[in-house]
């Protein structure tokens, strides 16, 4: 029996190395534009940490979907990077008031 054989395509290489930069790209940036709208008066921080939950299920949810292996893995490691930079800024929070 032989080993199936596989053709790489560069083009779907570099569309799926493309996507996954885009999507680390908004998910490194999404903490950057809570606190522009915590700047603007737009969402108060009292509404961010009643849905801290929330945002723990969607975070996880999300990088279950955006990845595309289903390797519990990597779906972790993208979902836990995002989770720490979350509830890292809701611990300075708590700390500083």
């Amino acid at each position: 029996m032989a080993p199936p054989h596989h053709e790489y395509n560069p083009n779907q290489y570099l569309t799926l190395f493309l996507l996954m930069m885009f999507i680390f790209g908004l998910m490194f940036l999404f903490p950057v534009v809570l606190v522009a709208l915590e700047l603007a008066n737009i969402v108060k921080p009292a509404q961010l940490l009643r849905g801290w939950r929330y945002a723990v299920i969607t975070i996880t949810i999300a990088s279950a979907v955006f990845t595309p292996s289903g390797e519990p893995l990597i779906d972790g490691r993208i979902g836990g990077a995002a989770r720490y930079l979350l509830l890292s800024r809701h611990r300075r929070r708590q700390t500083v008031t």
